[in-house]
């Protein structure tokens, strides 16, 4: 009976620690894409920002 206990807390604490792992890893990949997105916008930005320079510039001309 003792194996059988023991056999099954070793199986919780297993449980347990892939919940842990789950729930980092959900953590992980909902940063990346908050970084994802933030480099992204930062990026259409800069593009916006140079076209306006050009067409800025060519009705200068």
């Amino acid at each position: 009976m003792s194996a059988k206990i023991n056999k099954m807390l070793i199986f919780d604490e297993k449980c347990k620690h892939i919940a842990i792992l789950e729930r980092w890893l959900q953590y992980a990949f909902t940063k990346q894409i908050v970084l994802t997105d933030k480099i992204l916008i930062e990026k259409a930005k800069n593009i916006v920002s140079s076209i306006r320079k050009e067409q800025f510039c060519s009705s200068k001309k």
